[in-house]
């Protein structure tokens, strides 16, 4: 998920979130990642932290 820049600060995030957290259908999610630049403050509200072991995880970006 991610919020296009011209929609960004209208709390499009938290609800989708929100809704995401609150859906019956995804209870059973234990891990929730989440990748962020800027907004860490407004997601540690929501029980966002830092991962512990960040070198478990890994990335590909492709061009």
């Amino acid at each position: 998920m991610f919020v296009l820049e011209k929609y960004r600060g209208r709390g499009l995030s938290l609800f989708l979130l929100n809704s995401m957290l609150e859906d019956p259908a995804l209870e059973h999610v234990k891990r929730w990642l989440l990748g962020t630049r800027d907004a860490h403050g407004l997601y540690k509200k929501l029980g966002y932290v830092p991962i512990q072991d960040p070198k478990n995880f890994m990335q590909m970006k492709r061009d």
